[in-house]
């Protein structure tokens, strides 16, 4: 929706015979045919992933990368949104059965990864500090407006619908981090030449550095003092001696205990794990042995789990920090 308002907004400055009739149609028109391809297209994707015969499993994500470029293509060909369409179909890819999902999911991950660098690469290129200092009294202005009225006021307006407690609508207007996304619409106005479109780029600059500097760096703090943190359960490491299946819908887990967990000096059996979490390994001084219910859990140790449930594991977790 940020990408149709940008778009439309420099249409309007940029058109002079500008009619919004034709332009809502046309928004509309470009959300319908880019979802619906984005849908019939996602499938067509799953289709060809698990049914292609590939001789070297790396060729894969580049089967996976050119499916993006198609749905785009094609569907800006019949004058709906590409990027819509890219979005819905990754979504119904990445919740699909799909062969070699593991791979996939690295390559995209680190493709994103690789994309948000360039992106603020170009932002450090195109930011000049010289023409930033004229504008900082209006950035924080619209910063500040940005985090403390107009975002609070779209959160709750949005959520107003749905039975969330006050203090979860509020943590959730707080979290407004904004970074790769509002670089890419800024250089918009400036690729387009509209008139002062690097005054507009240098205020997105400041409202973006003011929120992550000010938001992103206190989301823990705010978490805690809203008291929505949840300080019964720790992230797991993901237990990496296990390999399963993407299909089977298990949870690993790597435990190393400190020296001030309740559970050092204690017998395995004497510990209540749940029935659905099995403590399967052990690393003490880099050797691996299965324990026993008699195996005495001493400071230092990994132990690893196989559970049926992130659920599971955080009952685990009560018992070891």
């Amino acid at each position: 929706m940020a990408f149709f308002l940008t778009t439309l907004m420099t249409g309007i400055v940029v058109t002079q015979n500008f009619a919004l009739g034709d332009a809502l149609l046309s928004l509309v028109l470009q959300i319908i045919i880019g979802g619906a391809l984005g849908l019939g297209l996602g499938k067509l994707g799953q289709l060809l992933i698990n049914n292609i015969k590939l001789d070297f499993e790396g060729l894969y994500p580049v089967l996976g990368l050119a499916i993006c470029f198609i749905i785009y293509a094609f569907t800006d060909l019949v004058g709906g949104n590409g990027f819509l369409a890219v979005y819905i179909g990754s979504v119904v890819l990445g919740n699909s059965k799909i062969m070699h999902r593991k791979v996939l999911l690295q390559f995209f991950d680190g493709l994103a990864w690789l994309m948000q660098i360039t992106l603020f690469l170009t932002l450090g290129l195109l930011v000049f500090p010289s023409h930033i200092l004229p504008l900082i009294g209006i950035g924080i202005a619209v910063a500040l407006f940005l985090i403390f009225v107009a975002r609070p006021i779209a959160v709750f307006l949005g959520l107003s619908m749905f039975k969330i407690p006050f203090k979860n609508r509020l943590f959730v207007s707080w979290v407004g981090l904004r970074g790769a996304v509002p670089i890419v619409f800024a250089i918009i106005p400036i690729v387009a030449g509209i008139e002062h479109a690097d005054k507009i780029f240098n205020i997105v600059f400041i409202v973006t550095v003011i929120s992550i500097m000010l938001q992103g760096t206190t989301i823990k703090k705010m978490a805690r003092w809203m008291g929505v943190e949840d300080l019964d359960y720790r992230p797991h490491k993901k237990a990496t001696a296990f390999e399963f299946s993407e299909m089977i819908k298990t949870e690993t887990a790597e435990v190393a205990l400190s020296a001030n967990s309740p559970a050092i000096g204690k017998k395995v059996f004497e510990l209540d794990f749940p029935d659905n979490a099995l403590l399967v390994m052990i690393v003490r001084n880099r050797e691996h042995f299965v324990p026993k219910g008699s195996t005495e859990l001493e400071s230092g140790d990994i132990l690893q789990f196989i559970a049926a449930t992130k659920e599971d594991l955080k009952q685990v977790s009560l018992q070891l920090y």
